[in-house]
């Protein structure tokens, strides 16, 4: 570990290039995760919640054209 943070040190670019990309994908994750509650906020709100469903008529189940 001692010789890692020595190497981040040394080289700056790298360093921040690591920290900007960790920022990204976390923030992401964090908005994904976001949406993926909320939608399941909302369908746990409609009273007729086991009764929904989606017509499909893609060729791949679960999506929705």
């Amino acid at each position: 570990m001692k010789s890692y943070l020595k190497f981040l040190s040394r080289n700056k670019l790298y360093t921040a290039i690591e920290a900007v990309g960790l920022a990204v994908s976390l923030a992401f994750v964090i908005i994904i995760g976001s949406y993926v509650w909320q939608q399941y906020a909302v369908t746990w709100e409609n009273p007729d919640r086991e009764r929904v469903y989606v017509p499909e008529s893609s060729p791949f189940p679960g999506s929705a054209m």
